[in-house]
């Protein structure tokens, strides 16, 4: 007999306007704010996923594969991860720069 799959959970601490921006929405939706964040975390799993992948492949040193990502998704959440990555932001543009020059003719 397969075993039932609990959720797992895990403590967020929220800056105040998103915290509110929860809130609002769930009230408006008649839902607990925590079951708001677990739906939208749910909606959005595949750029999770997605932006998971891209990050280790940064770390592991696959910084072009980073940098086609990046230009074919244009997603906006990425780059938010890759701005909250500090460092590993800074070594992605980089990448960036260095894709850019040797694509561009001379």
């Amino acid at each position: 007999m397969a075993q039932a799959k609990f959720p797992r959970r895990m403590m967020l601490s929220l800056d105040e306007e998103t915290f509110q921006a929860i809130q609002s929405l769930g009230w408006a939706s008649g839902k607990p704010g925590a079951t708001v964040v677990r739906e939208v975390l749910s909606a959005a799993k595949p750029q999770l996923v997605a932006m998971a992948e891209m990050l280790t492949s940064a770390k592991n040193g696959l910084l072009t594969e980073v940098v086609a990502q990046m230009k074919q998704t244009h997603s906006d959440m990425y780059l938010a991860v890759l701005e909250a990555g500090g460092d590993l932001a800074e070594i992605v543009r980089k990448a960036q720069e260095k894709s850019d020059s040797e694509g561009k003719p001379s």
